[in-house]
């Protein structure tokens, strides 16, 4: 893999552990320097974050791993700050920690190691964080993106069901389409 195209030599690279109360951040320096912080989630940590990278006199890039939603405030509020937001995949970094560690011991300061590790291999993508994404294909609505395909399969999924399960309520599912290939 190569390294990410936003990746500069002159990027300060952050990487967010994201937990419920307290995110672990590791801040990498062009010079290697690396600094540990540890912010509560909270509208004011997230403020204290941002306040602290726009400081830097160098570019920004963030990387975190989406934990159920706890990663989503976060991110919306960096990019709104003008801090790109990239994602690291959960699998992605157990399998990196693992390889880079030889152990299954999980820890907050090592997971955002990895995110770092994730992040200058160029094994990251740039966030779709509602309302932040600079692509127009992310902002399509998913009901447009499917496609006639998907009504079709869904239909014929919907027949299936009903074949199979025939006492069924059918009042409570969404009529399948008329003329379908498949008869009871």
């Amino acid at each position: 893999m190569t390294a990410s195209p936003q990746l500069m030599p002159d990027t300060v690279c952050v990487a967010i552990d994201i937990a419920k109360r307290y995110h672990d951040v590791l801040v990498r320096w062009p010079n290697g320097r690396e600094k540990a912080l540890k912010i509560p989630n909270t509208r004011i940590g997230h403020d204290d974050l941002i306040r602290f990278l726009k400081q830097q006199k160098a570019p920004v890039l963030a990387v975190l791993e989406s934990t159920a939603d706890f990663h989503r405030p976060l991110a919306y509020r960096l990019a709104q700050a003008g801090i790109p937001v990239h994602l690291a995949s959960s699998l992605a970094g157990a399998r990196v920690r693992e390889a880079l560690y030889t152990s299954w011991d999980k820890h907050d300061r090592k997971d955002a190691r990895v995110l770092m590790y994730l992040l200058t291999q160029g094994m990251t993508h740039p966030s779709s964080v509602r309302g932040t994404s600079t692509s127009r294909r992310s902002r399509i609505p998913i009901s447009r993106s499917l496609g006639p395909e998907h009504a079709a399969i869904t239909a014929w999924l919907t027949t299936i069901w009903r074949c199979t399960f025939p006492r069924w309520n059918a009042t409570s599912a969404r009529p399948g389409p008329t003329g379908s290939v498949i008869s009871c």
